[in-house]
């Protein structure tokens, strides 16, 4: 009986984990990088810029926040922007200047994944509210974009965009494949405990 019992319990376990694995945000990309920060003008040093990944804000952060809320499918197009329908979070991060006033700021940053002519829009929290920023240039594993203000800042990509799955879950597949992870665990725990009841009571 504590077989069976041990193997209930790795059941009830397994559908524990699969169900807060569906539940979990999808978690972008925490690696951004800056090649190029241009100012007012004037070309400026990437140093002047800090970029701070959500994996790397506290707990209680807006970003933080915004991330939960972003993440599940559809809530960029409910949340935002209906051009955001069908696209999916890549990155997210709270970007600070530290050289002085901002009128304007063009910034380079490195994307992984992207390629030339995809369809990629960044999203700025401004004002309390996310407004959308159509790229200056996407290129090859680079997006440029310019600002008249700087806080959360995020990328959006489309479904089968390289970025995407770069975020840390296939764009159509991860929650399926979990899913079908926790299924198989779950009928192999119940097979086990069935087999050994019936081994008790023949006993």
């Amino acid at each position: 009986m504590k077989k069976a019992g041990a193997l209930v319990l790795s059941l009830l376990i397994c559908l524990t984990l699969g169900m807060s694995a569906l539940a979990a945000p999808v978690s972008p990309s925490t690696e951004v990088r800056v090649s190029r920060l241009v100012v007012n003008g004037e070309e400026r040093n990437v140093e002047e810029l800090i970029v701070t990944p959500v994996a790397e804000t506290e707990a209680s952060s807006e970003v933080r926040t915004w991330l939960e809320r972003l993440s599940p499918e559809g809530a960029l197009a409910e949340l935002i922007d209906q051009r955001l329908a069908g696209m999916r979070l890549a990155t997210l991060f709270d970007a600070y200047y530290t050289g002085g006033t901002i009128e304007n700021v063009t910034i380079t940053f490195e994307l992984p994944g992207i390629r030339a002519g995809e369809t990629v829009y960044c999203i700025h929290y401004h004002d309390d509210a996310w407004e959308v920023i159509e790229p200056d240039n996407v290129a090859d594993n680079q997006v440029t974009v310019t600002f008249d203000s700087l806080s959360p800042v995020g990328f959006v990509v489309e479904q089968d965009s390289a970025a995407a799955s770069a975020a840390g879950v296939s764009p159509k597949t991860g929650a399926a494949d979990t899913m079908t992870y926790v299924i198989v665990l779950a009928l192999a725990a119940a097979a086990g405990a069935g087999f050994s009841c019936r081994k008790l009571r023949r006993g």
